[in-house]
């Protein structure tokens, strides 16, 4: 019966066109974008192309001459930096795991930490151990804090306004509280 009702439309002409019309219609109106519930996701696109074209001079010549000169320095030398700077930046994931939940990872990550912390840092005493890094922008990601508008920084370069939130908390932990009295 349906074969049969096919070969009726196929076979007439006017009813081809009756169904192949409004089928067309359909087809070309879901491929088009509708304009008018067009959101901005860039509202800060001038100051945003200033600061791009800022940061690309700034990699230019302060940058790319310091990487130059870094990476004539001897593997080991550059292998304890990167070792320390992972280590440093650590308790960020500790504590971010934690908020986020994530037990295995919060562990995983304050025992090489603690580990670590007998040679500051410069050498990886357990490198096969591996732990994911975790930042405050995650964790508000993880409880669905939306991303907010694009920002491009000065320096630090392209971010979300959650991710920039994020990085200011991070640097807060891994920087601490200071203590500035004299009287100890």
């Amino acid at each position: 019966m349906i074969n049969n009702m096919f070969n009726r439309i196929l076979n007439n002409k006017n009813l081809l066109k009756f169904f192949l019309a409004p089928l067309m219609i359909i087809f070309v109106s879901s491929c088009s974008q509708n304009i008018a519930n067009k959101e901005n996701k860039d509202p800060f696109e001038g100051m945003n192309r200033s600061v791009f074209k800022f940061n690309q001079g700034f990699d230019k010549y302060v940058l790319k001459p310091i990487n130059t000169e870094y990476e004539k320095l001897p593997n080991n030398l550059k292998r304890g930096v990167s070792n320390h700077l992972t280590w440093a930046s650590t308790p960020v994931t500790i504590v971010n795991s934690a908020i986020q939940l994530e037990t295995e990872n919060f562990s995983t990550s304050s025992i090489k930490f603690l580990l670590n912390s007998l040679t500051l840092g410069f050498y990886d005493l357990d490198p096969e151990t591996k732990y994911k890094i975790s930042d405050f922008g995650s964790s508000l990601a993880k409880y669905n804090v939306p991303s907010g508008p694009y920002l491009v920084l000065p320096i630090l370069g392209p971010r979300s306004l959650r991710h920039f939130s994020g990085y200011i908390v991070d640097q807060s932990i891994s920087n601490g509280p200071k203590n500035y009295s004299y009287n100890s």
